[in-house]
């Protein structure tokens, strides 16, 4: 499954029909990453776009302040994704690999604080509107839609008993659905076994491959960051080594709260070839280009104008010191 798709399901919010003021939605985003968090929960979800779908298999477990998670596809080749908290490992049987990797949890919201929600509504409206039927679920919809053109909107239906949403869907300006991820059955078991949470496949044998984490020795380069579309602030810089390759890579992670980008770069000679211009899947928008001595690429789920603006106004750090 893409990445975070299934976590964008697991999303709680306090009873929607207790609303009374418009502000009040906003504060309910805090509310989807507690409950995405700290739910038990197993089901089937169904990921969806014009290029791709996807059946896989969530149980999810919170307990003793750990956060664990196993994701089995039932379509398309066999591969199953576990998590224990801020380590992934991907399981494919047919490559007889297991690739681990350690990362921030990542889903379809960020981790979202009572401040950092507060600035939302100047680039978001958010309200409840109508009920409708999920899994065989009541819930109700959250409608989530930019103030502007430099990010894509969201529609979430909400169980109004368990505060999880069923359905989510990525929209665009047109309220055209870009991606959907809903759940077509689900049940919140009090407990979950360890057993349930480990890998399904006999593993005896298989590689291990795991990606190198953040380099704090390695200097990240003077990149001169744009005008970013009204919001949008860096959050993260990090620098890691290339597998199997002499160089490295490094990463800009920018976020308005919500919607998040990603700049990549490396020397031109240890990436060929290279994307030139725009390119999409999904609701997924990458702009590449070569800047001095670098390759460039901006990836994020947000529209081609975000992705290109920023791609565009990247300076190369030599011409910084001029």
């Amino acid at each position: 499954m893409r990445r975070g798709a299934a976590a964008a399901l697991l999303a709680g919010v306090t009873t929607l029909a207790q609303a009374e003021s418009p502000k009040e939605p906003v504060a309910w985003l805090v509310e989807i990453n507690e409950a995405a968090r700290t739910s038990n929960y197993q089901g089937v979800v169904i990921y969806r776009s014009a290029e791709a779908l996807e059946t896989m298999r969530v149980t999810h477990r919170y307990q003793n302040g750990e956060e664990r998670e196993h994701l089995l596809s039932l379509s398309g080749e066999p591969r199953e994704i576990l998590r224990r908290g801020q380590q992934m490992s991907v399981v494919s049987p047919k490559a007889r690999t297991i690739s681990v990797e350690t990362q921030q949890p990542r889903s379809v919201f960020p981790i979202l604080s009572q401040d950092t929600v507060a600035t939302l509504i100047n680039y978001y409206s958010v309200k409840a509107v109508s009920r409708d039927r999920v899994a065989g679920r009541i819930c109700r919809n959250l409608s989530i839609r930019p103030r502007d053109a430099y990010r894509y909107g969201y529609e979430m239906c909400v169980d109004e008993q368990r505060r999880m949403a069923l359905r989510t869907s990525l929209i665009d300006a047109s309220d055209r659905i870009l991606e959907q991820t809903l759940f077509s059955e689900i049940s919140f078991p009090v407990q979950i076994t360890d057993v349930a949470l480990a890998s399904q496949f006999d593993t005896r044998g298989f590689e291990s491959v795991t990606a190198p984490p953040p380099a704090p020795a390695l200097q990240a380069t003077a990149w001169k960051l744009p005008p970013l579309p009204p919001g949008f602030r860096l959050k993260l810089r990090d620098v890691r080594q290339l597998p199997g390759a002499p160089g490295v890579v490094e990463h800009l992670l920018l976020s308005d709260g919500l919607s998040m980008v990603s700049v990549y770069s490396t020397a031109v000679q240890v990436q060929q070839p290279v994307l030139q211009g725009l390119s999409n899947v999904g609701g997924v928008n990458a702009f590449g280009r070569v800047v001095g001595p670098f390759h460039v690429t901006v990836v994020g789920e947000v529209p081609e104008a975000t992705v290109r603006m920023i791609g565009e106004g990247l300076v190369a750090p030599e011409e910084t010191d001029q």
